[in-house]
């Protein structure tokens, strides 16, 4: 007979090992991105272009700012009106008996109302975060300026 070991353990070391994996990969991530902004607000401050450097700091903030408004507004909107627009049929009303997912819909009804804000506002700050990446178009754009020599 052949010992494989005890099951339950080993799922709960794979499980130990891939969360140690995950955080390590967000760690990386962000010790990534603290390094360049950090390299960015170096290098600007060695030539004497801080000026510059807040300018695109705030360009950025700005965008990231607008975006997840607009889309927070947009999404909870949305959630709001697919709640109102959704049909409540009790068809044990017609049998004069208790509806056997009553709690339960009472249940999801009060978790989907706290969802609906956290889940419009973590998914509206998820996308607000990748507009921060266009920050050289709008600042081109305002300034109407054209770069022939760059080649994207």
């Amino acid at each position: 007979m052949v010992n494989i070991g005890n099951v339950s353990n080993a799922g709960s070391d794979r499980r130990g090992l891939s969360f140690i994996v995950f955080i390590g990969i967000i760690g990386f991530s962000v010790a990534r991105g603290v390094a360049t902004f950090f390299t960015n607000y170096l290098w600007f401050d060695s030539v004497s272009l801080n000026d510059v450097w807040v300018k695109i700091l705030l360009t950025r903030l700005g965008l990231v700012a607008a975006t997840t408004t607009i889309a927070f507004i947009f999404i909870f909107t949305n959630l709001r009106l697919a709640t109102r627009a959704t049909p409540v049929i009790d068809i044990f009303e017609a049998f004069d008996a208790q509806d056997p997912l009553a709690r339960f819909r009472s249940f999801v009804s009060e978790k989907f109302a706290r969802f609906r804000l956290t889940g419009a506002l973590g998914l509206s700050l998820f996308l607000g975060a990748g507009s921060s990446t266009l920050w050289e178009q709008v600042l081109l754009s305002l300034i109407h300026i054209s770069e022939p020599t760059r080649p994207y």
